[in-house]
C-alpha cells in the first residue's frame, strides 16, 4: 500500500552479556536525567470532543471526552525505580475527561479537534478547554483536522461561507485563554499503521491473507475509515499503546511523478485516495491568514487577541498502534 512515511525500522536492542546488568544508578545525576528524558515516549495526540448533551454550563472536565476511551496510565518509565517514578510523574499529569483519565504531557503531546466540531462545537470544546488548569496553563500547540476533497481543496469548519465572519474573532478569542499556545497544526491528511490484527471493514478474507503479510506496515490511508479503528479499539480487551509521527507541508517529494498526487484517478480502485498537495496547503494557509488579519483589523473593539500569534502548521499524521497491554 502506498504510504507518505517511510517504513519504519525495527529498533535493536542490545542486553549486556552473562547476565550482568549496568549499574545505571551509579551514573552522576546529570546523565541519569538525560537517560530518563530518552526513554519517555514520543509525542502522542489525543483526539478530543464535546460529550453529548453537554452545554455551555456543563462542567468542563464532564462536558468533553476522549475519542479513545481507554484509560492511559503514566509511562512504563515511572515503574523502574522511585527516581525515574518522580522524574517522569513531574511532567505527565493525569487529564480527566467524563469518566476517561490520561496521563499527559501537553509540552509533548497533542490535543486534535476533528473538523466534524462545527463552528459552535468547536468553540465550546474550546471553551472547556480553558476552564481546565492543566490544560489551560500547559497547552503548547494545538491541531485542528481539516476536510479534503480533489477538486475543493483544503477545508475547516471556521472558513466555511455559510459560517458568520466573528466567528475567527471569536476564535481569537478563546485562543487567547492559553497563555503558552504557539502554534496550530492543521492535519490535512492521517495514515494508521498496525502491529496487531484489526479489523478492516473494507476488505475481503483473501485480503486479509495478503494484509497480514505486511505487518507492522499495514496501513490504510482513509480518514473515512477512522470511525471503524476507534470503535475496535475502544471496545476490545485489553489496550492497544499508540504513537504519533508528523510529516509537515511542504513535503519534499517530486509531486509531478507520485502517483499519489495524481488528480485523475477515474480509472483508479475505489480505494486509492490522492494526498494534498503542497499547492493545496499553501492556498489554505493563505486563506487562513486573510481570515485572521481582518478578524484583527475588523473584529469586535476590545476582543481579547493571543499575545503572540500561534504559527500554522500543516501535516500529515500517523497514527501507530502497537500489541494489546494488560496494564
Amino acid at each position: 500500500m502506498a504510504t507518505l512515511f517511510p517504513p519504519s525500522k525495527l529498533e535493536v536492542v542490545g542486553y549486556a552479556r552473562g547476565g550482568q546488568t549496568f549499574p545505571v544508578m551509579k551514573l552522576p545525576v546529570e546523565i541519569r536525567l538525560m537517560i530518563w528524558e530518552y526513554a519517555l515516549p514520543g509525542p502522542r495526540v489525543y483526539e478530543v470532543m464535546d460529550a453529548p448533551n453537554a452545554s455551555q454550563k456543563t462542567p468542563a472536565a464532564a462536558g468533553l471526552m476522549f475519542a479513545n476511551v481507554r484509560d492511559e496510565p503514566p509511562p512504563a518509565l515511572g515503574a523502574v525505580s522511585h527516581e525515574t517514578r518522580v522524574f517522569a510523574l513531574q511532567r505527565y499529569r493525569p487529564l480527566t475527561l467524563s469518566i476517561t483519565t490520561k496521563y499527559v504531557d501537553l509540552s509533548r503531546d497533542v490535543l486534535l479537534l476533528e473538523p466534524y466540531l462545527l463552528v459552535k462545537r468547536l468553540l465550546r470544546t474550546l471553551h472547556f478547554f480553558s476552564q481546565i488548569p492543566l490544560v489551560r496553563d500547559s497547552l503548547t500547540r494545538l491541531a485542528f483536522g481539516t476536510s479534503y476533497g480533489l477538486y475543493t481543496g483544503i477545508s475547516h469548519p471556521v472558513l466555511s461561507w455559510k459560517v458568520s465572519k466573528s466567528n475567527m474573532a471569536t476564535l481569537l478569542a478563546r485562543l487567547a485563554k492559553f497563555p503558552k499556545l504557539r502554534r496550530l497544526v492543521f492535519v490535512i491528511h492521517q495514515e494508521f499503521q498496525f502491529d496487531f490484527n484489526v479489523h478492516l471493514p473494507y476488505a475481503s478474507t483473501s485480503q486479509h491473507a495478503e494484509m497480514a503479510a505486511l505487518r507492522p506496515q499495514l496501513v490504510h490511508q482513509g480518514y473515512r475509515f477512522k470511525f471503524d479503528i476507534e470503535s475496535h479499539l475502544n471496545y476490545t480487551q485489553p489496550r492497544h499503546p499508540h504513537c504519533n509521527e508528523f510529516l509537515h507541508y511542504p513535503l519534499a517529494v517530486d509531486e509531478d511523478k507520485d502517483d499519489c498526487f495524481d488528480k485523475d484517478l477515474e480509472d483508479e480502485p475505489e480505494l486509492i485516495e490522492s494526498w494534498p498537495t503542497n499547492d493545496d496547503w499553501r492556498r489554505f494557509r493563505r486563506r487562513f491568514h486573510r481570515s485572521l488579519h481582518l478578524a484583527v483589523e475588523k473584529g469586535p473593539p476590545g476582543s481579547a487577541r493571543p499575545a503572540v500569534m500561534p504559527k500554522l502548521e500543516g501535516a500529515s499524521l500517523l497514527w501507530k498502534y502497537s500489541k494489546a497491554q494488560r496494564h
